[in-house]
């Protein structure tokens, strides 16, 4: 009776130990930020800050490590209802408000992709923080009656490794209905 107990402990071990990489790659599986509202959700990098106060707008604030040029990269979703006006006149003004609001912007590129669900616009550009030049990348969403605003930056120097991490996060965005 030992002997069968013994082996069934020892055979229960040895599957245990075979499933176990299994149950590592299920916990691995990113988390997504949800919205309290329900609004949107959207999958933070892993390790990132998140911060949804409210103190940037109604939305929220993820935030990485800083790299070498000591500034930490960060990614700023903001929502807000759309009523009549249409993506791309909310575009055209969030290009303009850039530009205003920022010091020797470039744009290295615009993109409309109004036949996707939820259609969107995206563009790259520059700009200048004091002494040093940040890169950014901008996504406008319209889903129903609301407009969604992601921002990517980081240092100059540092954003061509980070661009497949932010555009993963801005890829993992998912609309809510909102309450």
């Amino acid at each position: 009776m030992k002997r069968i107990l013994g082996k069934t402990l020892f055979g229960m071990v040895l599957a245990l130990l075979f499933l176990l990489p299994f149950f590592g790659w299920i916990s691995a599986e990113p988390v997504p930020y949800r919205d309290p509202e329900g609004f949107f959700s959207i999958v933070p990098p892993d390790g990132w800050k998140t911060d949804d106060s409210g103190y940037m707008g109604q939305g929220v604030i993820m935030k990485g490590p800083a790299g070498q040029a000591g500034t930490e990269p960060v990614v700023h979703l903001i929502h807000e209802p759309s009523g009549i006006v249409t993506l791309e006149v909310q575009w055209h003004t969030k290009l303009g408000q850039i530009r205003y609001d920022l010091e020797r912007v470039k744009f290295a590129g615009l993109e409309d992709h109004e036949d996707l669900d939820p259609p969107y616009s995206q563009a790259k550009y520059s700009y200048v923080e004091g002494e040093k030049t940040f890169h950014a990348m901008i996504r406008l969403y319209k889903h129903r009656d609301r407009f969604y605003f992601i921002t990517a930056s980081s240092p100059e120097e540092e954003f061509e490794g980070l661009s497949p991490l932010f555009r993963s996060v801005f890829d993992s965005f998912s609309p809510g209905e909102g309450s």
